[in-house]
């Protein structure tokens, strides 16, 4: 079985980020993900379909 990895789109002070995490997903888990610094939803998307992610909030 697969694991379905999600992606979580932020604005914040100092641009945007995606968080990556197994599933929709909160508290440490969510605290632990692997964060990417992004310059907007554009390269997000082109993220999420390189590693096949699943963009949950965008």
């Amino acid at each position: 079985m697969e694991i379905e990895m999600i992606a979580y789109f932020f604005k914040t002070r100092t641009g945007f980020e995606l968080r990556i995490c197994a599933r929709p997903c909160n508290g440490e888990e969510f605290q632990n993900a692997e964060v990417i610094k992004i310059s907007g939803k554009r390269e997000a998307n082109t993220i999420c379909k390189k590693r096949n992610l699943t963009a949950w909030n965008f």
